[in-house]
């Protein structure tokens, strides 16, 4: 196990010492300098080898907490917590058809424009053949 840091920008200590004022206001404590001094860095424990620098490491961490925002995304708007099947089939069909929302979903998303621009229906599937496809089912 190695420990990786870096230290933050000015920006993110400046949003780091406010949030850890509010904290301090809110609990009615004070917090010691040397958790203040803490929180100027990014800290990742690894169990990766020494061939992967430290950099690496935090933009790896950075990806990975990417993938973890998605999957609670998935279970607190698509209900993904838990399982109410016991069949195991019913539990793989169930599992498809979150899946199948979820990346209906991210394509949809993935095309919208924001804040929408007004345009007609025809330009709007133009955009993506995709649309045509569901208009014809």
């Amino acid at each position: 196990m190695r420990i990786c840091f870096k230290k933050k920008d000015a920006e993110s200590i400046a949003k780091t010492q406010k949030r850890l004022h509010k904290k301090e206001i809110h609990r009615q404590f004070t917090i010691t300098d040397e958790t203040k001094a803490f929180n100027e860095f990014i800290v990742v424990v690894t169990s990766l080898g020494n061939e992967v620098n430290a950099d690496e490491v935090l933009d790896i961490y950075r990806y990975r907490w990417q993938v973890e925002l998605y999957f609670k995304r998935l279970k607190s708007i698509l209900d993904f917590g838990e399982l109410p099947k016991k069949i195991e089939e019913s539990i793989f069909a169930w599992l498809n058809g979150k899946l199948m929302i979820a990346l209906l979903m991210e394509k949809i998303l993935s095309r919208a424009t924001f804040p929408p621009k007004e345009e007609s229906y025809e330009e709007y599937l133009e955009r993506d053949e995709t649309y045509e496809a569901l208009d014809a089912v």
